[in-house]
């Protein structure tokens, strides 16, 4: 029987279930994270703002970061666990694919699913039930 996996996920944590039909109760096979999420956000910026001279007179001041650092490090984090279910799918390790994470997590999610992994997405759930017991998680989708 084709399996089904469960991807719960947001910025920090990406947890993967699976089972074989929505009745049957799912295993936990892997558990991704992100450590960047977690910390402060000057920790994640590499140096300071550059800083420039104005043309006309005297003078200073700062170029400022046109990306938010936690932004990118979410983006990174959804493009690994995209990853990870291309692999998977690759392997035949899945037939159909559940994704329940937080609204803005799962739009970065959604921007780096490939057309196959597209097609396998039956039900896609915008929560964050990431630190939710399996049981509980479980009852959104049945």
């Amino acid at each position: 029987m084709a399996k089904i996996w469960i991807v719960v996920a947001d910025a920090a944590y990406a947890r993967i279930l699976e089972c074989e039909q929505l009745r049957s109760d799912p295993i936990e096979l892997e558990v991704m994270m992100n450590p960047a999420a977690r910390q402060k956000e000057q920790d994640l910026r590499s140096s300071k703002p550059g800083r420039g001279f104005i043309s006309s007179g005297e003078g200073r001041h700062q170029y400022s970061s046109e990306v938010d650092p936690r932004r990118h490090e979410a983006d990174q984090f959804a493009q690994s666990v995209v990853t990870r279910l291309t692999q998977a799918l690759e392997a035949k390790a899945f037939a159909d694919l559940m994704l329940i994470a937080s609204p803005s997590f799962l739009g970065l999610l959604r921007k780096h699913l490939t057309s196959q992994l597209s097609n396998c997405v039956k039900q896609e759930i915008n929560k964050d039930l990431v630190r939710m017991d399996v049981k509980d998680i479980m009852a959104h989708l049945r």
